[in-house]
């Protein structure tokens, strides 16, 4: 029997002229130490995301889901694609399997409610299950792409049992999600931290190191204190003359609109 035929993309196309909701690219310029500078930024919303622990299974749930810049990111790195336009490339030639990823349920902060309200709303919709306030825990907050949009994100801890499931989850198939809930044991999960190519982004990474971090009391969550170490920077110049313009032409952002079909489905990302 023949393997089943591997997802690729088909109709890729680019643009790099739209309005963009999540994303904005502008260029900040100030003066520091009497010396003027300017950088590249693309300004995006901050971000929520829990491990999730199902007591009843004794699992972790992640989501998996494909992830269009992720997928686009392995292709350009590819040494025949080298120095080649994103029109240039064979696009339908790769297998879209590497475009998934393995990830916290997560979301952004794009509403007038708190961070926990937002974290439960997720938890719902992607993994379908109902939390209360209470039950959803910080870890810690940390800056995300520091380089450039300098966003905060929000890491939690949450678990979840039998009792809580309302339904199967999936995301928002309005803004693009289609989302599959993915369970791991513990020894499952200890071989992902040991993988030198994770699947997933850093704070995966980061809540599962902080859950073993925990044993052999995971449960018990830290209160939130203030750390006896407090970081100062030596070198503090005051900022002036600050300006925000549209960012020109640049050779280290230039944000792009995709469009294509996976599987039937046609995606703008």
């Amino acid at each position: 029997m023949s393997p089943p035929p591997q997802e690729r993309l088909e109709n890729v196309s680019f643009i790099d002229d739209f309005v963009s909701p999540y994303l904005k690219g502008v260029k900040f310029s100030f003066t520091q130490n009497n010396r003027r500078r300017s950088f590249d930024l693309a300004l995006r919303h901050c971000s929520v995301a829990t491990l999730l622990y199902h007591k009843d299974l004794k699992k972790f749930v992640f989501v998996k889901q494909f992830r269009p810049a992720v997928l686009v990111g392995h292709i350009l790195r590819q040494p025949e694609n080298f120095g080649k336009k994103l029109s240039e490339i064979r696009w339908s030639d790769y297998e879209a399997r590497h475009g998934y990823t393995l990830e916290l349920c997560a979301g952004l902060i794009d509403k007038n409610l708190s961070t926990v309200e937002i974290m439960k709303e997720e938890i719902e919709e992607e993994c379908g299950y109902a939390v209360k306030n209470e039950d959803i825990h910080l870890i810690a907050t940390f800056s995300i792409a520091a380089h450039e949009s300098g966003g905060i994100q929000y890491l939690y801890y949450t678990e979840i049992d039998d009792s809580m499931k309302i339904t199967e989850g999936g995301g928002n198939i309005y803004e693009g999600e289609y989302i599959t809930k993915v369970f791991l044991d513990e020894s499952e999960v200890l071989e992902l931290v040991k993988n030198d190519c994770c699947p997933g982004p850093p704070s995966m990474l980061y809540s599962l190191l902080w859950w073993f971090a925990q044993k052999p009391c995971p449960k018990i969550i830290l209160p939130t204190t203030d750390a006896a170490y407090k970081w100062k920077p030596s070198d503090m110049m005051p900022m002036t003359d600050f300006k925000f313009e549209k960012m020109p032409s640049s050779k280290r952002f230039i944000p792009h609109r995709m469009k294509f079909t996976l599987s039937w489905y046609k995606f703008c990302w």
